[in-house]
């Protein structure tokens, strides 16, 4: 009986550490979207077999990025035809929890011009560039940098000046006492990443529209399996 006939999308990706979950664990936020009248979804991704060291941890974020954008390019490419989803494209959101929220914050601020070590260049040119190698010729074919606002639920990335005037905007969810993705800094492996209150500075330093929530006492998990804790 909806009367609407395209509604804002969100794309949610699980957590895991990149190397397990899947779709499913995403089905509250699901839900709870799904109440405020979006369309919501949530992927699977190629995940990495075993627990990965810091060359697997690489290959296994840009991976998942590229599966992320094919599944943006997904529901682009269903739009221009039969729109079985009823999506409004010009108001597509993505969202992750922990890996998930590495991964949407990197499909959308990445670009050519940020700083990342030359290894980390290299593999992102191996796996199809920033637009990745997921998906067929005709799925590749649609954009995918025109994300209209992103969902961070306790994620990091790994440059922090990476955040570009004009860019998504930006709603942050992380707990004070993560000890797994620290909401200022850690060091994974050898490289610094950088939470959502590191994140936040930054995208207010150029401008960009961006609210953060924190959830005062909570760690990693709490947030996301403490009702206690579930944001406003």
């Amino acid at each position: 009986g909806d009367q609407v006939s395209k509604r804002p999308l969100i794309l949610f990706e699980h957590g895991g550490g990149f190397f397990s979950g899947s779709r499913a664990d995403m089905q509250p936020f699901c839900v709870e979207y799904v109440k405020k009248g979006f369309v919501t979804a949530s992927i699977d991704y190629r995940l990495f077999l075993g627990i990965p060291d810091e060359a697997g941890f690489i290959k296994a974020v840009i991976k998942a990025i590229s599966d992320f954008k094919a599944s943006y390019r997904f529901f682009k490419e269903d739009a221009v035809g039969a729109n079985k989803y009823k999506i409004d494209t010009t108001k597509m959101f993505i969202g992750g929890y922990s890996a998930g929220a590495i991964t949407v914050l990197h499909a959308a601020y990445l670009d050519q011009n940020d700083r990342l070590s030359p290894a980390v260049w290299a593999e992102i040119q191996s796996q199809g560039g920033l637009k990745g190698n997921t998906g067929s010729t005709q799925n590749l074919a649609h954009k995918d940098s025109d994300i209209f606002g992103v969902f961070n639920f306790a994620g990091a990335v790994y440059d922090k000046s990476m955040f570009d005037a004009g860019e998504p905007m930006l709603m942050s969810y992380h707990g004070d006492k993560d000890q797994t993705v620290p909401i200022d800094s850690a060091i994974i492996f050898t490289s610094t990443v950088y939470g959502s209150r590191t994140i936040q500075n930054a995208m207010n330093n150029v401008g960009n529209p961006n609210i953060i929530e924190i959830a005062p006492g909570a760690g990693h998990t709490e947030i996301f399996t403490d009702p206690t804790y579930l944001p406003n």
